[in-house]
């Protein structure tokens, strides 16, 4: 049974368009149905699949700026210490990792008025770090959209990828399952960059485990799911053996996404180009 028979075989309900993807062994399929206009690689809303383009394009640019993930935040963004109220000890990879402990007081209601473009991030991050902690930095995990605010300012901001600066950093992208796709794969092939990722950063008393930007599975499985009204998205890579589980040859990945929206639209911003191209395929 191929992608799209197992597609049409599923109830989602009221959902209007599901578009999902595998790949699997070098082996690329996407199906979608729908009852509104809309293709396999069309651009679609992806909610907090956001953070996983977040983490990746900061940790890879840290990387290859020689910056330790363990670098505090204030450190990276020393134009807003005067309004600084955050564990000055906070670390990048506990913003990226949701252990951040800060004060969840920035939703998108305190966001909106600040409009978009780099000077709003710079203003979102500032009314971030200025909330404090509730927490001690790493001791507690905690899903907060706020966190990924700060990776999106300061002097050292993560170009490499080509990420658009002016969309929200939690949650603000378009993109198609193709390009997820490419994206899974991309970190698969990149050992230091997945390991960067996926490395726990919640203790044994969290309700999951985390890493950077994706939840962590018990079997290697890394995971995220996202939603907006109209639309719901999910996305899931895992590497496994040569072998797989019992025996029989398994896929070195496998990345899907399903997304539901009422309408369509083309020519949303997409995500991380450079990257993309170099990992299409």
């Amino acid at each position: 049974m191929n992608l799209q028979e197992l597609l049409d075989k599923q109830d989602f309900y009221d959902a209007p368009a599901v578009v999902t993807g595998l790949s699997a062994i070098r082996v690329r399929s996407v199906a979608a149905r729908r009852a509104v206009r809309l293709s396999p690689d069309s651009c679609l809303r992806i909610a907090s699949l956001t953070k996983v383009f977040t983490c990746i394009a900061l940790v890879k640019t840290m990387r290859d700026n020689s910056i330790p993930l363990g670098t505090s935040v204030i450190e990276l963004l020393p134009d807003l210490a005067p309004d600084w109220r955050a564990d000055v000890r906070l670390t990048v990879e506990q913003i990226l990792g949701q252990v951040s402990g800060l004060h969840e007081s920035v939703d998108s209601t305190a966001l909106a008025p600040l409009g978009d473009g780099p000077h709003a991030l710079q203003e979102a991050a500032r009314l971030v770090m200025g909330t404090g902690n509730e927490h001690e930095p790493g001791t507690h995990w905690s899903y907060y959209n706020g966190n990924h605010i700060p990776g999106r300012c300061g002097p050292r901001r993560p170009q490499l990828l080509g990420y658009p600066r002016s969309r929200r950093p939690s949650g603000g992208l378009w993109s198609s399952v193709p390009d997820l796709l490419t994206v899974g794969k991309g970190l698969l092939a990149d050992r230091a960059l997945l390991d960067d990722i996926r490395r726990p950063r919640t203790t044994p008393d969290d309700p999951l485990v985390h890493g950077l930007g994706w939840a962590l599975g018990p079997s290697g499985q890394m995971y995220l799911n996202g939603r907006l009204p109209g639309y719901a998205a999910a996305s899931g890579t895992c590497r496994l053996p040569p072998y797989g589980l019992r025996g029989q040859p398994a896929a070195r990945a496998a990345k899907s996404f399903t997304g539901r929206t009422a309408s369509t639209r083309r020519g949303g911003r997409r995500m991380c180009k450079p990257y993309l191209r170099a990992h299409a395929n």
